[in-house]
Parts: structure tokens; C-alpha cells; sequence
């Protein structure tokens, strides 16, 4: 997996970093879309020596190359992805988790509907589907 992750920040003009390789590492092994602060505690068992700016300039150069996403939630956290392929989330509004929601019909149809209708006066970049609602348990 270091293999890939080198890989892939080589092809994204970036060194290979050890806070790089380690706040990925963290970021693909996480489905929680963690915070920045999560992310520092996770990371420090990998590299003990990191450091919160680390994460945050990290994290801020990973959204500039567009290989991690960034999502706001109700609560104004700023949650990171490092999935990001087309995807739609569901926030489990009793725990708070945020699950990946994959649906390529569903994707299809927004595309194609702001393809077709537009917002006047606005570029749209990319369509989000934030689900809300509770797992049955």
C-alpha cells in the first residue's frame, strides 16, 4: 500500500513526505470522513513526532491536488475524504457517522438534470447528495 501511496503523490508533483505518506495512510483506512484533529491523533500512532500544522498543511496541499475532498457537516466540522471518486453520503443523525453512499443511477440523473436545466449565473463544479437520517437497528 506505501508503494501505491507513493505513487500516487509522485504523480500529483508532490515528495514523498513521511506526515504525507502517514496522514494518507490514515485518510484511505478511515470511513468515518474524519477531522483534522482526528486525523492527528490517528496519524501520531504512525509518526509520534507530527505535529497539528503538520496535518493542517497536509490536508490543505491534499484539497489543492484534488486527491482528498473536503465536506461540511451541520456542526461546521470540516470532515476529509480521500475517496474521490462520484459518491453521495448518509449522516446518521442519532451517532453522527457519515457512511459513503454509492448509486451510479442516481449520480446519472443530477448530472443529467443541472446538465439540462442549469442554475442561471452559476457554475456548478460537482453535486453532493447528503442523505439524513438513522440506521434501524
Amino acid at each position: 500500500m506505501e508503494n501505491n501511496i507513493k505513487q500516487m503523490l509522485i504523480d500529483n508533483g508532490l515528495r514523498c513526505t513521511p506526515q504525507r505518506l502517514a496522514v494518507y495512510q490514515v485518510l484511505i483506512e478511515s470511513h468515518t470522513h474524519p477531522t483534522a484533529d482526528q486525523i492527528f491523533y490517528k496519524t501520531q500512532s504512525i509518526l509520534p513526532s507530527i505535529s497539528l500544522a503538520s496535518i493542517y498543511n497536509t490536508l490543505e496541499t491534499f484539497v489543492s491536488k484534488g486527491i482528498v475532498k473536503t465536506m461540511q457537516t451541520e456542526d461546521d466540522a470540516q470532515r476529509y475524504d480521500a475517496k474521490t471518486h462520484k459518491h453521495h453520503h448518509l449522516f446518521d443523525t442519532e451517532s453522527g457517522s457519515i457512511a459513503d453512499y454509492h448509486d451510479d443511477n442516481l449520480t446519472l440523473i443530477i448530472e443529467n438534470y443541472f446538465r439540462e436545466k442549469g442554475i442561471p449565473g452559476f457554475d456548478i463544479q460537482d453535486v453532493v447528495v447528503n442523505i439524513k437520517g438513522k440506521y434501524r437497528r
